[in-house]
């Protein structure tokens, strides 16, 4: 289906401030936007932005503390390091969540 070819009848509406409203109008222009198209982009975006930061934050998580087993005086086992990656998939959406809120995420 031709992107003219869409029906769009639903509206979804938010009160900005002027200077809100004058940053959002900037970036759809620098995008080469619509202000329309670039806020149902943005709209539509934000559950892949909160599964990407949950990646990264795993990934972040899982690269600090494997560090930091190399540190410790005992070699990590194999297990260590599952377990590290178990804990950081376990961890990893409730941390972006709370990110994404300006929030601490959970250890």
């Amino acid at each position: 289906m031709s992107r003219s070819s869409i029906v769009r009848a639903v509206s979804v509406n938010a009160k900005v401030s002027q200077t809100e409203f004058e940053a959002i109008q900037a970036q759809a222009r620098a995008h080469g936007l619509s202000l329309g198209e670039w806020m149902r982009t943005r709209l539509l975006a934000g559950e892949r932005d909160e599964l990407l930061l949950a990646e990264m934050y795993a990934t972040r998580s899982i690269i600090v503390n494997a560090i930091y087993g190399l540190e410790c005086p005992k070699p990590w086992s194999p297990e260590d390091y599952r377990r590290l990656v178990d804990h950081a998939d376990t961890i990893k959406v409730a941390a972006a969540r709370a990110l994404l809120a300006g929030e601490e995420p959970p250890k």
